[in-house]
């Protein structure tokens, strides 16, 4: 009886079916291989396709010795098999053909080839002077296969499997790295004539196009409401001979041209949000905007003869702030400001009323922090990843403003209303 039920087991075991993911590219053909050895002329074979949340539909079966039946108008003029190794190929790929497809032999479930379509234009956006990584995101064994990869229609690198790499473009001359493991193609030290389509081909077909688009690097400007910003982009221009155009792209929405110069011509400023309030120098391409308000925030593209070389990625801040701590409790004080404290020197002041502004703490970057103040001895503690600052042990002469300060400049002023303990009373 126990030899009988370890039977059992063992073949429930042996009949459970193998996953596979499998990756195709939209409007190409995928070749779903089981990898198991069949014989057509004795066995029947079934391939069947499951999508998401609907049931599984019989797409092909192999009959040995009657015929091959292809069932689905799904796949009709789609489906090719391959008899001799029971293989499945699906032409002009769709993205409702995604989901599991199950190779069955004789009422047997032995494998389960799970397809995921993509698309076969790819979009990277990435930092001039960056490295870039080409990632078709497909399964490809270079040790295999034949891989090209083509810049705007020419050859930049082509890898043969057991022959040496062969970079074929001076353009991209020692900065390339091809990964053996995948397929994919870094480009270090991106310059601007480095934007444009990359085409993955394997043995011989073009499966993925990179759509790579470079963009200046980003500068952060912090600005307060209701005061003017100066959004410079220390490029040098000639106005009299460029064209220059400023766009916004506030979170979540649409880019806007804001301002477009044209040489010779005119200085137009084209959005309703910034009507009366943008002044254009035309010496250096710099943007002010005045009387900030909170939709201000966000990134400003600078735009020269339709290259992009610089975004400006605008923070709007309050002036001041007013925060609230009791008495002999501890309190936090954040500015809300992203910073790199690697980089960037912070400087926390304290100002008591009618009294002078004390340094109470002193970040200098890769040196120390330093806290120079007696009133606050033991009492700090410096966040270093936000810059904000936490007080304990709150007495009542420290009161007052924090301001605080990087690399110079005043971001934030938080006033700090210091109140004895709430309690109650109760009347009998």
């Amino acid at each position: 009886m126990l030899l009988l039920v370890l039977q059992f087991v063992l073949l429930v075991v042996n009949t459970e079916a193998e996953r596979e993911e499998v990756v195709g590219v939209l409007g190409s053909s995928v070749l779903l291989v089981p990898e198991i050895t069949v014989d057509s002329s004795k066995n029947d074979i079934l391939w069947t396709f499951k999508a998401s949340n609907k049931s599984h539909d019989v797409i092909l079966d192999h009959i040995p010795g009657f015929a091959t039946l292809k069932q689905s108008e799904q796949f009709k003029d789609r489906l090719q098999f391959n008899a001799l190794s029971g293989a499945l190929t699906i032409s002009r790929l769709n993205a409702s053909d995604q989901g599991d497809y199950t190779f069955t032999v004789d009422g047997k479930e032995l494998k389960i080839m799970e397809l995921l379509v993509i698309d076969k234009v790819k979009q990277e956006v990435r930092v001039l002077g960056s490295s870039v990584l080409l990632d078709p995101e497909l399964k490809v064994d270079p040790s295999k296969s034949e891989i090209v990869w083509n810049f705007i229609g020419r050859s930049i690198l082509r890898h043969v499997p057991g022959h040496s790499l062969v970079e074929l473009s001076d353009q991209f001359k020692f900065r390339l790295h091809f990964d053996t493991s995948n397929g994919a193609l870094t480009v270090n030290g991106a310059e601007r004539g480095d934007k444009g389509d990359y085409t993955f081909i394997v043995d011989g077909q073009e499966l993925r196009i990179i759509q790579l688009r470079l963009v200046a690097e980003r500068e952060e400007v912090i600005g307060v409401l209701g005061s003017s910003v100066l959004l410079d982009p220390e490029i040098t221009v000639d106005s009299s001979k460029n064209d220059i155009l400023w766009t916004f792209k506030a979170s979540n929405k649409s880019r806007d041209v804001i301002l477009d110069h044209i040489p010779g011509v005119a200085t137009l400023e084209l959005s309703e949000q910034f009507k009366d309030r943008l002044i254009f120098n035309a010496l250096s391409g710099a943007l002010t905007i005045s009387r900030l308000n909170a939709s201000d925030q966000g990134d400003y593209t600078f735009t020269v003869d339709e290259k992009e070389l610089k975004i400006m990625e605008l923070l709007v801040i309050a002036e001041r702030e007013e925060v609230v701590g009791v008495l002999g409790s501890s309190v936090l004080l954040d500015p809300e400001i992203t910073i790199d404290s690697s980089k960037n020197e912070i400087l926390w002041t304290f100002k008591a009323n009618n009294k002078s502004h004390d340094v109470i703490l002193d970040h200098i970057p890769g040196v120390a922090t330093s806290e120079p103040s007696e009133q606050f001895k033991d009492r700090l503690q410096f966040n270093t990843l936000s810059g904000a600052l936490t007080i304990s042990r709150l007495n009542a002469s420290d009161q007052g403003d924090y301001t605080f300060t990087v690399n110079g400049k005043e971001l934030k002023i938080m006033e700090l209303l210091v109140i004895g303990k709430k309690f109650q009373i109760f009347v009998m």
